[in-house]
């Protein structure tokens, strides 16, 4: 497993998370996210518009070139070719060549996104500051707003199947049910 931090810090397990051990990702931007697709593949995301790829387990990260400089937080790589970052200001990217070049897309919110995940390599759902949840049936060609239910910040979301579940700021697990937040449970934070 893969975790990172700030000053560009990449670290790395092999045994099941006794040991860690820092990889060198020459970069010096706080990374938010990390994903793999398989041992050997991997991406980072940070501020400053940082995308990091790996081919190697990490040995070595090259720097993509984003067309933006909003701090990024989140990474799904659907596919080998194809997936999608979020990030401050609403940010949207997308890749559709295995990350050699991103595109910009419109998520329709100015907040930040804080996470993204699919359920399938056409249905995406992101999610971020104010409650705000996206949905993607393109793969993340276009955005719609699907939000109602909360106003507070969603930390992370996920998929189960047909249903989104999310954690909020206020420590609350939510689960969308028709188009609307919906409690499950509260105390966490």
């Amino acid at each position: 497993g893969w975790a990172v931090g700030d000053y560009g810090k990449i670290i790395v397990t092999r045994d099941g998370g006794r040991s860690w051990r820092e990889q060198s990702s020459y970069a010096s931007e706080p990374l938010r996210d990390v994903q793999f697709r398989d041992r050997r593949t991997g991406w980072a995301v940070g501020n400053k518009g940082t995308i990091l790829k790996t081919s190697d387990g990490g040995r070595t990260w090259s720097r993509r070139r984003a067309p933006t400089t909003e701090d990024l937080a989140a990474i799904c790589m659907f596919s080998r070719r194809t997936g999608c970052v979020v990030g401050h200001g609403g940010t949207a990217l997308r890749t559709s060549d295995g990350g050699r070049t991103w595109t910009r897309r419109n998520a329709m919110v100015k907040t930040w996104l804080s996470a993204v995940t699919s359920a399938s390599p056409r249905r995406l759902v992101a999610a971020g500051g104010g409650g705000n949840l996206l949905r993607s049936t393109d793969g993340g060609r276009t955005w719609r707003r699907r939000t109602r239910g909360t106003t507070r910040d969603i930390t992370a979301v996920t998929v189960d199947g047909r249903s989104a579940w999310a954690v909020n700021g206020g420590g609350q697990v939510l689960k969308l049910d028709r188009g609307v937040w919906r409690v499950q449970a509260r105390g966490l934070g």
